[in-house]
């Protein structure tokens, strides 16, 4: 399923939802990595423990039983660049010829 969403800024984009199998549902939900609230599926990152909606929104999208990350895209971005994005710097190279 994907939803489209409008940032704050007026930018649209598209969220797509978690699709596993039902045998792939039923296992989660038992061991408690998915969880249904409001109708709506939600899964837990397993970095910080938080539910988060089952979609891009939250989470990358991989090729996996889900199509979802297992961490959430904050702790993804925490663990990639743990001491935060920075520009970078780009010298101005000319080319001889």
């Amino acid at each position: 399923m994907i939803s489209t969403f409008t940032a704050p800024n007026g930018a649209t984009y598209e969220a797509k939802s978690a699709n596993p199998t039902d045998d792939v549902l039923a296992r989660r939900l038992k061991k408690g990595i998915y969880r249904y609230e409001d109708d709506e599926l939600y899964k837990r990152c397993s970095r910080c423990k938080d539910y988060w909606p089952a979609d891009t929104e939250f989470f990358y999208q991989v090729k996996g039983d889900d199509g979802l990350n297992q961490w959430c895209k904050a702790c993804y971005q925490e663990w990639r660049y743990p001491n935060g994005r920075k520009a970078e710097k780009h010298e101005n190279k000319e080319i001889c010829a």
